[in-house]
């Protein structure tokens, strides 16, 4: 029996997340709504719906469980909620991953669940097409139970797939003109052994820096067949986990895939690795056991060394200085708190410390004074002094939002966008406008710069201006900086294809637009900006690119990866790595 609702209905339903294709609403127990957006392509849609609800259940697949007429016209499925589910994405991050201590053998516990997942799915004679991080769900709870969402774009009697990421697209399913060629069992056996890379090291096997090409996209990069597992120039991370634990077998079938023609399924060398993995104490993986020692302590990963640069820290030049580091930190926040080994987050300046919430992201506001948590559907802010929680208050589930001094932006359950501002008098709490799938950002003054999604094209927003801009789709990684020198906000985000659109907004409006810069921070939040320079972190160096004069200039600093978050004051450079805070300069 179909969920029969007039749009007015669906109007007044709480939007948990908005897609390009689709809004998401929660609905009665605990079940979803999804409403295609585009009507455009709504019988097929229907057509495979229909056919998926005629499928039996099984265990990790998130199925329809039945249609939803709007007016009464086809518009989107019910489905079942996954609340403790967090995108695969998440694992290949590597705070999320320091943050909830996970190793390499959970990493493949989730991979090898999905690859079985997978097979199952292949036999039912269905074709997934958008093998991506996305599109796939974990449970941190043990065991890591897996999740297949997004099925009704799968490809099923003879309709094909109607999704796919380019950064999980063999370069077989291309034409000359770049677009989609064929989507089938052999592609989605390659889009699978990316994704099981990914997550298993933390790093695309066709990610870090081609020194031969640097500025050389993902995409480029996989038609020309470049990954990691090659004999290639390529500079990456030193913090990653390092892919030697691994099982020659399980190696060369990933290698044969990425830079040969190989398209089969993985599932055997992840069974054989997980039953055959022995934990190494002193560095904290579950290697292949059929090796007669850990390969990472007999010295057999060995990390590409970094060419040399412009800028060194010599005894006349730039300096390193330790400013802040304790064998009891976790994980740095920012360069004012971090999470201790005992569960608590301290407030740096003062040493304080408050319990920490656990799954809550949780910030310092207005010097310490304020101390705000914020989960996937609520945020809370406590005064620090009193013990008081002064605001308690639902937001849009994973929805944006920023801290910054003593203000607050946020966007409320029904989708509108706040701006809170905390003092020892009380709080000021007021909208701003309502928010499409919005970006948020705010300056040390209080300014706000949000980035409205709608499809295909966005809408920029920041003091008195509205900038329209086209061709915006599917952002997954950004980046919003204000430069207090210029008066100007950086927005850079990552294209399907793996470039980065680089642009500034300022007084004449949007002021540059390119994707010619290339960008190695991890997450692309940690680049700072100054004086039109952008700063991105690499490994032991980080490189300012100018983006009025095209100039760059190259820093070596031992003290830099791609994970550490870089700020500028016109002096020097404050480094925040996981661990502990210097100064460069």
């Amino acid at each position: 029996m179909a969920v029969k609702l007039t749009k007015k209905q669906v109007g007044q339903l709480n939007n948990i997340a908005t897609g390009g294709e689709a809004a998401i609403y929660a609905y009665k127990g605990n079940t979803v709504l999804k409403i295609f957006l585009d009507t455009d392509n709504l019988s097929v849609k229907q057509q495979k719906v229909e056919a998926m609800l005629r499928q039996p259940p099984r265990t990790g697949l998130v199925l329809p469980t039945d249609i939803v007429l709007v007016d009464g016209k086809f518009a989107g499925y019910q489905m079942p909620n996954i609340p403790d589910g967090e995108p695969l994405h998440s694992y290949t991050k590597a705070r999320f991953v320091r943050d909830h201590k996970l190793c390499d053998y959970d990493a493949l516990q989730i991979v090898t669940q999905l690859a079985h997942l997978i097979d199952q799915v292949h036999a039912d004679g269905f074709v997934i097409g958008d093998v991506s991080d996305n599109n796939f769900l974990a449970s941190l709870s043990d065991g890591h139970p897996t999740y297949m969402i997004d099925v009704d774009s799968w490809g099923l009697r003879g309709l094909e797939p109607d999704a796919y990421t380019e950064t999980f697209t063999p370069p077989e399913s291309y034409n000359g003109n770049g677009q989609r060629k064929t989507l089938n069992v052999k592609t989605d056996c390659f889009g699978f052994t990316v994704l099981a890379f990914n997550v298993l090291t933390r790093i695309h096997p066709f990610g870090g820096t081609y020194q031969k090409s640097p500025n050389m996209n993902t995409v480029e990069r996989i038609k020309q067949k470049i990954s990691l597992l090659g004999q290639h120039d390529i500079v990456y991370n030193k913090t990653l986990f390092n892919w030697s634990w691994m099982s020659p077998d399980l190696l060369k079938t990933m290698q044969a895939t990425f830079e040969g023609s190989q398209r089969k399924p993985i599932t055997g060398e992840l069974d054989d690795q997980l039953q055959h993995s022995k934990h190494c104490k002193i560095h904290n993986v579950y290697y292949y056991d059929r090796y007669t020692e850990c390969p990472l302590c007999a010295g057999v990963a060995k990390l590409k060394k970094v060419v040399p640069v412009v800028v060194k820290a010599t005894q006349g030049g730039p300096q390193v200085v330790v400013v802040f580091s304790n064998p009891d930190i976790h994980m740095m926040i920012d360069e004012n708190s971090y999470f201790d080994n005992s569960g608590n987050i301290v407030y740096v300046p003062t040493m304080q410390r408050l319990p920490r919430q656990r799954g809550a992201m949780m910030h310092f506001a207005s010097k310490g004074r304020f101390l705000v948590s914020v989960t996937k559907t609520r945020f809370s802010v406590l005064d620090v002094a009193s013990g008081k929680v002064v605001a308690d208050i639902d937001r849009w589930i994973n929805s944006a939002y920023d801290v910054q001094g003593a203000n607050i932006l946020y966007i409320d359950r029904n989708g509108q966008i706040h701006k809170m501002l905390l003092s020892a008098s009380g709080l000021q709490d007021g909208p701003l406008f309502q928010s499409s799938n919005a970006l948020l950002s705010l300056n040390e003054l209080g300014e706000t710069f949000v980035v409205n999604q709608y499809r295909d094209r966005a809408l920029v927003s920041y003091k008195d201006h509205d900038v329209d801009i086209q061709d915006i789709t599917n952002i997954q990684e950004y980046a919003i900086k204000y430069d207090q020198l210029t008066k100007t906000w950086l927005f850079i985000y990552e294209t399907s294809n793996g470039a980065f659109r680089t642009m500034v907004f300022g007084e004449q409006g949007k002021e540059y637009d390119d994707t010619v810069v290339r960008y190695t921070a991890t997450p692309l939040s940690n680049v700072c900006y100054y004086n039109r320079t952008v700063y991105d972190p690499g490994v032991q160096t980080f490189t300012g690119t100018n983006l009025k004069t095209a100039a760059t200039k190259i820093f070596q600093c031992a003290a830099v990866d791609e994970t550490c978050a870089l700020k500028f004051d016109g002096k020097a450079f404050t480094i925040v790595s996981e661990t502990a805070v210097h100064r460069f300069g």
